[in-house]
């Protein structure tokens, strides 16, 4: 049994006075053990000792085993024998403190229930720092698995070298009274940190010196006296890796146990982006925290979410990261399964890259990171636009990375996300789509549109002087092309033809991929502009309502000049009736004579709505004036330079979205042409077939604007051994081989100015193509223009024959 009091206070008479200072016959503890004793009479003192040096730390737990009425007492006493702290418990007395001095230390072990009169068996569980190691080094990225005793304290080691971080969770696996607690002490035995917690003690920290650290794990419920089974998890950066290599651009699957630290690794270069998201699949109470390490192990960042936790960031080295996986509940006590999504620019690519000019349709999972590429040259525009199809929840945010792995924009919006930019170099840009709902936890349906240009052209190309119809839906983007010289001049509008949320958006771009100019409305979208330079320019058509999220049909009008003549030829003092709808351009063209004073007045019939606006264009293109009014507007203009004008006439109301009858009229210019006779070139054999001019007047060419002058042909199909009239078909070129066609041939000399197609009756007469005669000339363009028109009849190949030929020259 160890020392009597009566023993000790004889040997403290003896030996300076002190309580007592026979440490040779007072039992030495174990360092990480546990040694027993027993109080085994009314006033028995039991007495250990141990060695520490000054600033070391050290814990000692003094426990009942019987669990009886014996309340364990420890008091301690400094290497010169000065009482020191003393404390006591139902069942366990704890002490946990940092030596004063270095020397030897005394614990005196008594009862201190109400009497002081109970004895029982005993445990004394001790540990100090450095030294204890009673269950071995932790494993960097993994777990041990054991169980507190009562009053017991159990120590590990781990290495770690000054500057690199570690996280270390301690769980009740049992979900019992145990209330895990853990302490840190550094190499040299200083106490370093500690936490508990009722279910998981959880730490977190980055190491101040190289060396072996001391964890001591202890039970800190009420009393100190609870017991059960537990993991201790561990992790150390660099080095953890329990789940390996993160796929670039894709997922992993795990689960988080109780108290788990789940590790991964990725490598990245400095200056590259990264993004992980780390989301909880069960919708459980677990609540996902991400903590990032760079090569060193030093913390960068971390987040956390109730469900999903976002981290985006930059590499600030080059080297081998670490992610560590953990659950931050209330409690840090929450298990269950999770995805990780990793992205690191500028490989990621999970999807391939976008359509140009298209769209691509996918889905956002819980957490989800998609990732796309699209090739670009600097000096190109694009534009994105995300949507969530099912106006969910689902929030979708872009985010694009240029070709070495830099952010470049992005941009979110609650259903529809727009990006639009230039290259600012040359290669693979990177786009990154996700959600950032508030918890960054929605999921759904979407579909991500571009278009770079140069390239894009969904709609085709835009016909001159009249309009294509189309439909907007959610967060589209429609791209149309026209080709145009320098200097030439051009209009577009773009119209919601329902009026209803769509808000109309153009932009157009140069042959290079530059934007040149853009406008929006809430119903119609007006652009009018001169081209910079020649080549084929881009429009894209896009809704920028609030939000960017409503869809509907539209209209896009296009003019471009010269060219554009859908109303065709002004003529002098004679008026015009026409109809302005919703958006509309209305093209004409005059013939000018320099020095002419021109008018052209343009009236709104109805006195209504329409506000019109006429603008006149010389005859290269180039914009010369413009005028408008509220229901009427006069344009007076002194030709400088003869040839070609073209009018174009529109509404510039508030919003440019009225629409009317209207007339317009020319004076003092805009003279009708003349006739120029025909030349009639004869048949190869006096037996073919013979072509007549059956116009309105009869020998001479069409005149451009006049209904009475139209392109009329008369054949003669006599004698043919196959007595049909095949339909004509146009060719530029002076008189060649012809070309075949089941509708017989046309030859021009000049622009192809002529296509038609249909079978007629046989008989000995025809009309091409119809007693009607071909459509009439109506563009001022055209005069002047000189071609050569042939019949052919009989069967189709070597059998059939030409007629005559007419050589006409339109308008003059």
């Amino acid at each position: 049994m160890p020392l009597t009091p009566r023993t000790l206070a004889l040997v403290g008479l003896m030996l300076l006075g002190s309580i007592f200072t026979g440490t040779a016959r007072a039992q030495g503890l174990v360092n990480g053990g546990s040694v027993a004793g027993s109080i085994d009479f009314a006033g028995d003192q039991d007495s250990w000792t141990f060695s520490a040096a000054a600033g070391q730390g050290f814990q000692v737990r003094v426990t009942d085993l019987a669990v009886s009425a014996l309340r364990p007492r420890v008091a301690l006493y400094a290497p010169g024998g000065a009482l020191v702290t003393t404390v006591s418990g139902s069942t366990v007395a704890a002490l946990s403190l940092i030596a004063g001095s270095t020397g030897t230390y005394t614990i005196v072990i008594d009862d201190s229930s109400q009497g002081s009169d109970q004895t029982g068996p005993y445990a004394v569980h001790f540990t100090r720092a450095p030294g204890a190691n009673e269950l071995g080094s932790l494993p960097n990225g993994g777990s041990l698995a054991s169980s507190i005793e009562l009053g017991d304290l159990d120590s590990f080691t781990f290495s770690i070298v000054a500057g690199q971080s570690f996280q270390l969770r301690v769980a009740d696996t049992g979900f019992g009274a145990f209330t895990p607690r853990i302490d840190i002490y550094d190499p040299i035995g200083a106490y370093f940190t500690g936490a508990s917690g009722s279910t998981v003690a959880a730490i977190s920290g980055a190491a101040p010196a190289t060396g072996t650290y001391t964890v001591v794990l202890s039970d800190v419920s009420q009393g100190n006296d609870a017991a059960g089974d537990y993991e201790v998890h561990f992790v150390r950066t660099p080095g953890a890796n329990e789940g390996g290599t993160l796929p670039n651009a894709g997922m992993l699957s795990g689960n988080i146990s109780l108290g788990d630290l789940d590790s991964y690794t990725f490598e990245a270069v400095a200056g590259q982006n990264f993004k992980l998201r780390v989301a909880d699949t069960a919708f459980g109470a677990f609540t996902p925290r991400i903590d990032i390490y760079d090569s060193i192990g030093a913390h960068i960042l971390g987040a956390s979410g109730s469900t999903v936790a976002v981290v985006n960031a930059v590499a600030p080295s080059t080297g081998t990261f670490t992610a560590v996986i953990t659950d931050v509940s209330q409690g840090n006590d929450a298990a269950g399964p999770y995805d990780l999504h990793f992205i690191r620019l500028s490989e990621a690519d999970e999807h391939g890259p976008l359509v140009n000019g298209g769209a691509l349709a996918e889905s956002i999972e819980i957490g989800d990171l998609d990732s796309y590429t699209f090739a670009i040259t600097a000096g190109q525009s694009f534009e994105l636009r995300v949507a969530d199809l099912d106006l969910g929840g689902f929030t979708p945010r872009i985010d694009v990375f240029d070709p070495v792995g830099a952010y470049f924009m992005g941009a979110s919006g609650s259903s529809v996300a727009v990006v639009g930019g230039v290259a600012t170099s040359t290669g693979t840009y990177t786009v990154v789509l996700s959600d950032v709902s508030l918890g960054n936890d929605a999921t759904g349906a979407y579909e991500v549109h571009f278009a770079r240009v140069p390239g894009a052209n969904e709609g085709g190309s835009l016909p001159n002087g009249g309009l294509v119809p189309g439909i907007l839906s959610l967060g589209d983007l429609d791209s149309f092309t026209f080709d145009v010289n320098a200097g030439q001049s051009y209009q577009l509008r773009a119209v919601d033809t329902a009026i209803g949320g769509l808000s109309p958006r153009i932009n157009v771009y140069d042959p290079v991929g530059a934007y040149v100019g853009g406008a929006s409305g809430s119903t119609v979208a007006a652009v009018s502009a001169v081209a910079t330079s020649t080549g084929t320019y881009t429009v894209v058509l896009s809704d920028v309502s609030l939000g960017s999220d409503a869809a509907g049909t539209y209209a896009l009008h296009f003019v471009r000049v010269p060219g554009a003549n859908e109303g065709g030829l002004l003529l002098d003092g004679v008026s015009k009736s026409e109809t302005i709808s919703l958006g509309d351009l209305d093209s004409y063209t005059f013939a000018a004579t320099a020095t002419e004073m021109a008018q052209i007045v343009v009236t709104d019939l109805a006195a209504g709505g329409l506000s019109p606006r006429v603008d006149l264009y010389g005859p290269i293109g180039e914009y010369i004036t413009g005028a408008s009014g509220s229901t009427q507007a006069v344009l007076s203009y002194t030709i400088v330079t003869g040839g070609v004008h073209t009018v174009v006439v529109s509404d510039v109301s508030l919003g440019n979205d009225a629409g009317g009858d209207y007339t317009i009229v020319l004076s003092g210019s805009g003279a009708a042409p003349g006739s120029t006779s025909n030349t009639i070139l004869p048949p190869a054999l006096p037996t073919d077939p013979i072509l007549a001019d059956n116009g309105g007047g009869q020998g001479f060419g069409p005149l451009v604007g006049d209904p009475s002058q139209p392109f009329n042909f008369a054949l003669d199909c006599s004698g043919a051994s196959q007595p049909s009239i095949y339909l004509m078909e146009c060719r530029t070129g002076s008189l060649a081989t012809p070309l075949p066609s089941p509708f017989g041939l046309l030859y021009l000399d000049g622009a192809t100015i002529l296509s038609a197609s249909g079978l007629h009756a046989q008989g000995i007469v025809e009309w091409f193509p119809a007693p009607v005669g071909l459509a009439l000339p109506n563009d001022a363009a055209l005069i002047g223009l000189s071609y050569t028109a042939q019949g052919f009849v009989g069967g189709y190949g070597a059998s059939g024959r030409l007629s005559n030929a007419i050589v006409q020259t339109i308008g003059g």
